[in-house]
Protein backbone atom coordinates (compact mmCIF):
# COMPACT_ATOMS: atom_id res chain seq x y z
CA UNK A 1 0.00 0.00 0.00
CA UNK A 2 1.24 3.47 -0.94
CA UNK A 3 0.68 6.49 1.33
CA UNK A 4 1.08 10.07 0.13
CA UNK A 5 0.57 13.25 2.11
CA UNK A 6 -2.18 15.61 1.04
CA UNK A 7 -0.82 18.98 -0.04
CA UNK A 8 -3.29 21.67 -1.10
CA UNK A 9 -0.55 23.29 -3.20
CA UNK A 10 0.00 20.11 -5.22
CA UNK A 11 -3.52 18.75 -5.66
CA UNK A 12 -3.09 18.31 -9.42
CA UNK A 13 -0.11 16.02 -8.86
CA UNK A 14 -1.94 14.05 -6.18
CA UNK A 15 -5.02 13.64 -8.37
CA UNK A 16 -2.87 12.26 -11.19
CA UNK A 17 -1.30 9.71 -8.82
CA UNK A 18 -4.74 8.58 -7.66
CA UNK A 19 -6.00 8.32 -11.24
CA UNK A 20 -2.99 6.20 -12.17
CA UNK A 21 -4.02 3.72 -9.46
CA UNK A 22 -7.70 3.80 -10.45
CA UNK A 23 -6.91 3.16 -14.11
CA UNK A 24 -5.18 -0.05 -13.06
CA UNK A 25 -8.32 -1.20 -11.24
CA UNK A 26 -7.06 -0.05 -7.86
CA UNK A 27 -8.83 1.44 -4.84
CA UNK A 28 -7.77 4.57 -2.98
CA UNK A 29 -8.76 6.41 0.17
CA UNK A 30 -8.95 10.18 -0.09
CA UNK A 31 -10.14 13.12 2.01
CA UNK A 32 -13.53 14.46 0.88
CA UNK A 33 -15.87 17.27 1.88
CA UNK A 34 -17.12 15.16 4.79
CA UNK A 35 -14.95 12.21 5.90
CA UNK A 36 -12.35 9.95 4.30
CA UNK A 37 -13.80 8.16 1.27
CA UNK A 38 -13.14 4.96 -0.68
CA UNK A 39 -12.76 5.77 -4.37
CA UNK A 40 -12.51 3.60 -7.47
CA UNK A 41 -13.59 3.64 -11.10
CA UNK A 42 -17.37 3.37 -10.74
CA UNK A 43 -17.68 1.86 -14.24
CA UNK A 44 -15.44 -1.15 -13.47
CA UNK A 45 -17.52 -4.14 -12.33
CA UNK A 46 -14.71 -5.97 -10.57
CA UNK A 47 -13.36 -2.99 -8.65
CA UNK A 48 -16.87 -1.94 -7.60
CA UNK A 49 -17.34 -5.41 -6.10
CA UNK A 50 -14.02 -4.95 -4.32
CA UNK A 51 -15.30 -1.72 -2.75
CA UNK A 52 -18.32 -3.59 -1.39
CA UNK A 53 -16.08 -6.37 -0.08
CA UNK A 54 -13.72 -3.90 1.62
CA UNK A 55 -16.65 -2.22 3.35
CA UNK A 56 -18.42 -5.55 3.99
CA UNK A 57 -21.43 -3.76 2.57
CA UNK A 58 -24.47 -5.74 1.37
CA UNK A 59 -24.89 -5.62 -2.42
CA UNK A 60 -28.48 -4.43 -2.01
CA UNK A 61 -27.24 -1.17 -0.46
CA UNK A 62 -25.85 0.80 -3.43
CA UNK A 63 -23.32 3.60 -3.11
CA UNK A 64 -23.23 6.98 -4.82
CA UNK A 65 -20.84 8.39 -7.39
CA UNK A 66 -18.75 11.55 -7.50
CA UNK A 67 -19.06 13.63 -10.67
CA UNK A 68 -16.94 16.70 -11.49
CA UNK A 69 -19.73 19.19 -12.24
CA UNK A 70 -23.47 19.72 -12.46
CA UNK A 71 -23.44 19.48 -16.26
CA UNK A 72 -22.02 15.94 -16.02
CA UNK A 73 -25.09 14.79 -14.12
CA UNK A 74 -27.15 14.89 -17.32
CA UNK A 75 -25.00 12.07 -18.75
CA UNK A 76 -25.87 9.73 -15.90
CA UNK A 77 -29.32 10.77 -14.68
CA UNK A 78 -32.71 11.86 -15.94
CA UNK A 79 -33.38 15.39 -14.70
CA UNK A 80 -36.91 16.80 -14.64
CA UNK A 81 -38.07 20.26 -13.56
CA UNK A 82 -37.96 19.34 -9.87
CA UNK A 83 -34.50 17.85 -10.28
CA UNK A 84 -33.29 21.11 -11.83
CA UNK A 85 -34.18 22.92 -8.61
CA UNK A 86 -32.02 20.56 -6.59
CA UNK A 87 -29.11 20.96 -8.98
CA UNK A 88 -29.06 24.63 -7.98
CA UNK A 89 -27.91 23.52 -4.50
CA UNK A 90 -24.72 21.96 -5.87
CA UNK A 91 -21.86 21.74 -5.17
CA UNK A 92 -22.77 20.82 -1.61
CA UNK A 93 -22.69 18.11 1.05
CA UNK A 94 -25.65 16.43 -0.61
CA UNK A 95 -26.29 13.08 -2.24
CA UNK A 96 -29.11 13.45 -4.77
CA UNK A 97 -30.92 10.38 -6.05
CA UNK A 98 -32.24 10.48 -9.62
CA UNK A 99 -33.46 8.00 -12.20
CA UNK A 100 -30.33 6.48 -13.76
CA UNK A 101 -29.67 7.08 -17.46
CA UNK A 102 -26.23 5.55 -18.02
CA UNK A 103 -25.36 1.91 -17.40
CA UNK A 104 -23.12 1.29 -14.39
CA UNK A 105 -22.20 -1.90 -12.48
CA UNK A 106 -25.31 -3.36 -10.85
CA UNK A 107 -24.29 -2.66 -7.22
CA UNK A 108 -24.11 1.06 -8.06
CA UNK A 109 -27.74 1.23 -9.18
CA UNK A 110 -30.48 1.50 -6.59
CA UNK A 111 -33.64 -0.60 -6.96
CA UNK A 112 -36.10 0.87 -9.45
CA UNK A 113 -33.17 2.09 -11.55
CA UNK A 114 -31.99 5.01 -9.43
CA UNK A 115 -28.53 6.43 -8.87
CA UNK A 116 -27.02 8.53 -6.08
CA UNK A 117 -24.88 11.45 -7.27
CA UNK A 118 -22.50 13.83 -5.50
CA UNK A 119 -20.93 17.06 -6.81
CA UNK A 120 -18.78 18.62 -4.11
CA UNK A 121 -16.66 21.66 -3.33
CA UNK A 122 -13.64 19.60 -2.29
CA UNK A 123 -11.02 19.92 -5.01
CA UNK A 124 -9.54 16.39 -4.84
CA UNK A 125 -12.52 14.17 -5.76
CA UNK A 126 -13.53 16.78 -8.34
CA UNK A 127 -10.09 16.74 -9.98
CA UNK A 128 -9.88 12.94 -9.89
CA UNK A 129 -13.15 12.58 -11.79
CA UNK A 130 -12.06 15.20 -14.31
CA UNK A 131 -8.69 13.56 -14.98
CA UNK A 132 -10.12 10.03 -15.03
CA UNK A 133 -13.02 11.09 -17.25
CA UNK A 134 -15.37 8.72 -15.42
CA UNK A 135 -17.47 8.74 -12.25
CA UNK A 136 -15.80 7.42 -9.11
CA UNK A 137 -17.33 5.76 -6.09
CA UNK A 138 -18.48 8.06 -3.29
CA UNK A 139 -18.65 6.12 -0.05
CA UNK A 140 -17.10 6.54 3.38
CA UNK A 141 -13.93 4.60 4.19
CA UNK A 142 -15.29 2.49 7.01
CA UNK A 143 -16.78 -0.95 7.54
CA UNK A 144 -20.52 -0.96 6.89
CA UNK A 145 -22.41 0.00 10.03
CA UNK A 146 -19.42 1.62 11.72
CA UNK A 147 -18.81 5.38 12.11
CA UNK A 148 -17.10 7.33 9.30
CA UNK A 149 -13.33 7.86 9.53
CA UNK A 150 -11.97 11.38 10.07
CA UNK A 151 -8.40 10.48 11.12
CA UNK A 152 -5.82 8.96 8.81
CA UNK A 153 -4.60 6.77 11.70
CA UNK A 154 -7.90 4.86 11.48
CA UNK A 155 -7.28 3.85 7.86
CA UNK A 156 -4.09 1.81 7.99
CA UNK A 157 -5.77 -1.60 8.32
CA UNK A 158 -8.04 -1.11 5.30
CA UNK A 159 -6.95 -3.14 2.28
CA UNK A 160 -6.48 -0.49 -0.43
CA UNK A 161 -3.75 0.42 -2.91
CA UNK A 162 -3.27 4.08 -1.97
CA UNK A 163 -4.08 6.41 0.92
CA UNK A 164 -3.98 10.18 0.57
CA UNK A 165 -3.19 11.19 4.13
CA UNK A 166 -4.66 14.56 5.13
CA UNK A 167 -4.30 13.90 8.86
CA UNK A 168 -7.31 14.72 11.01
CA UNK A 169 -10.30 15.99 9.04
CA UNK A 170 -12.93 18.37 10.47
CA UNK A 171 -15.72 16.23 11.91
CA UNK A 172 -18.35 17.31 9.41
CA UNK A 173 -21.53 15.21 9.34
CA UNK A 174 -22.03 12.87 6.38
CA UNK A 175 -23.93 14.12 3.34
CA UNK A 176 -27.67 14.60 3.40
CA UNK A 177 -29.36 12.09 1.08
CA UNK A 178 -32.47 13.13 -0.87
CA UNK A 179 -34.52 11.02 -3.28
CA UNK A 180 -35.60 13.57 -5.88
CA UNK A 181 -37.71 11.01 -7.80
CA UNK A 182 -40.53 10.99 -5.24
CA UNK A 183 -43.28 13.57 -4.76
CA UNK A 184 -42.60 15.24 -2.45
CA UNK A 185 -38.82 14.57 -2.48
CA UNK A 186 -37.77 12.31 0.40
CA UNK A 187 -34.94 12.87 2.86
CA UNK A 188 -33.46 9.40 3.36
CA UNK A 189 -30.64 10.63 5.62
CA UNK A 190 -30.36 14.03 7.23
CA UNK A 191 -26.70 14.95 7.60
CA UNK A 192 -24.64 18.05 6.93
CA UNK A 193 -27.53 20.06 5.45
CA UNK A 194 -30.83 20.16 7.32
CA UNK A 195 -34.23 19.54 5.78
CA UNK A 196 -35.31 22.97 6.98
CA UNK A 197 -32.47 24.69 5.13
CA UNK A 198 -33.29 22.89 1.89
CA UNK A 199 -37.00 23.62 2.21
CA UNK A 200 -36.25 27.28 2.82
CA UNK A 201 -33.85 27.61 -0.11
CA UNK A 202 -36.01 25.75 -2.63
CA UNK A 203 -39.42 26.73 -1.26
CA UNK A 204 -40.63 23.14 -1.33
CA UNK A 205 -41.80 20.62 1.25
CA UNK A 206 -39.78 17.45 1.91
CA UNK A 207 -40.88 14.09 3.23
CA UNK A 208 -38.69 12.99 6.14
CA UNK A 209 -37.95 9.29 6.62
CA UNK A 210 -35.26 9.23 9.31
CA UNK A 211 -33.94 11.25 12.18
CA UNK A 212 -30.80 13.36 11.85
CA UNK A 213 -27.48 11.50 11.71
Amino acid sequence: MMIIKYDSCNVDRIAKKVVKILKKGGVAIIPTDTCYGLVADATNDEVVKRIFDIKRRPYDKPIAVFLPSKKDIYKYAEIDELGEKFLNLLPARLTLIFKAKAKLPEPMIIKNGKIGIRVVKHVLPTLITKVLGKPITATSANIHGQPPCYASSELMNINVDLIVDAGELPRVPVSTVIDVTTIPPTILREGAISAEEIEKRLQIKLRKMHKSM
